[in-house]
Parts: C-alpha cells; structure tokens; sequence
C-alpha cells in the first residue's frame, strides 16, 4: 500500500494499507475508483463456475485484491489482522512502513467459506473508502488431481519395495531396493507436502 489505503488479497491473504492509491495486478473482474466507476460494497463475491455436464470436483484458487484509503495506516493494519484470525484464517506477513509514503501491508488466508463475511466486515469499516476491488480465479483441479494420483502411485510403489526386501536374500538386489526406497520415499514426501499447498489454496481465500 501506498499513503493512506489498505490493499487486501482473498484466497491466500494478502492485506496492504497506506495513505495513497494503490494499483493492482488483478486483470480477471473488479472495479477502480480512480476511474469512476461505482463501489458495490455489499455485493457478494462471485461463486466458482460449475459446468452442467461436468461432474469432476473443480479446485479453484480465489484471489481478491482490495485497495482502501484511511487515516492511520497502523490501526487499519492491525484491524485488517485482527479480522482474519476472527474469520478463521491466520496471518501470513505485516508490514508497515512510515518512511515517506506512510504504507502497509498484511497477507492472511480465510476459510473460502468465510470469505465474504471477512470483505463486508472491511468495505463496511468507519472511514475506510475503497479505491479497487479485483478477483482473480485460477483452476488448479488439473494439478491436484495429478498430484493425488501421483502420491497414490508412489505409495503403492513404496509397499511393493518394502515388500520385496522383506523377500530378497540376495545382498546386491537389496541394496538396490534400499536405494529405490529412499528415492521413492522422497518423491512421496515432496507429492504429500504439494498436495497439502494445493488444499490450501484451494480451500482459501487469499487476501
């Protein structure tokens, strides 16, 4: 954030504030004071795309930047923080910079479900004027689902290894098994920690 505003990110919460404009990356659907277009401050966010044939889960990344204007940059930080741990979600970084454009910034994550509640709470703050409203929606069902076959591949992988030792009395064979075990727990490893990341994205709002 730049001067007096306050800039919030839905899906994977990312919060700015300061006393000055703020210009977003957001290309997907909002609006921008700035360029006279109206603030539909209890507008609802829009709900995900479902296909009428398609019967597949979709996962979606929900991203929603906002850009306000306020008084003290501090407080609205620290309000901005206070509101995302109260919807459910957690904090990912502050920032607050009082050296020459007076800014500040919060990254949090809210439940998707609660995402809405969080936005109203802060169009609806006393002296907060909102400069720009943008959401952006990315569809990583292809990933996870990739991702969750994956894992579930390497996993039975891993159980045909573990019970291929258990059988093998050749030294050599062994510990050619042992070293495509550690490989293989690897990769688990890594498909467990990005499926957890996908989830996450998938289930929050980042703001």
């Amino acid at each position: 954030l730049v001067g007096l505003g306050v800039v919030v990110a839905l899906s994977v919460a990312a919060l700015a504030v300061s006393g000055l404009n703020t210009s977003s990356s957001a290309q997907t659907e909002g609006f921008d004071s700035s360029a006279g277009a109206s603030v539909a401050r209890d507008a609802p966010l829009p709900g995900p795309e479902t296909g009428a044939t398609d019967t597949t889960e979709r996962r979606r990344a929900v991203s929603v930047d906002l850009s306000f204007e306020v008084g003290d940059v501090g407080s609205a930080v620290d309000s901005a923080a206070s509101l995302g741990r109260e919807s459910g979600g957690f904090v990912e970084d502050e920032e607050l910079d009082r050296s020459g454009r007076n800014t500040g910034r919060v990254e949090a994550r809210v439940p998707d479900g609660n995402a809405s509640g969080f936005l109203q709470s802060l169009e609806s703050k006393e002296g907060w004027s909102l400069e720009s409203r943008n959401r952006q929606v990315e569809d990583l069902t292809a990933s996870y689902t990739e991702t969750e076959l994956e894992l579930e591949n390497k996993r039975q992988e891993l159980r045909r290894l573990e019970q291929l030792v258990n059988q093998t009395g050749e030294v050599s064979t062994l510990v050619d098994l042992q070293e495509r075990m550690s490989e293989v727990r690897s990769r688990v490893q890594f498909l467990e920690q990005r499926l957890e990341t996908l989830r996450t994205r998938t289930s929050f709002t980042e703001f």
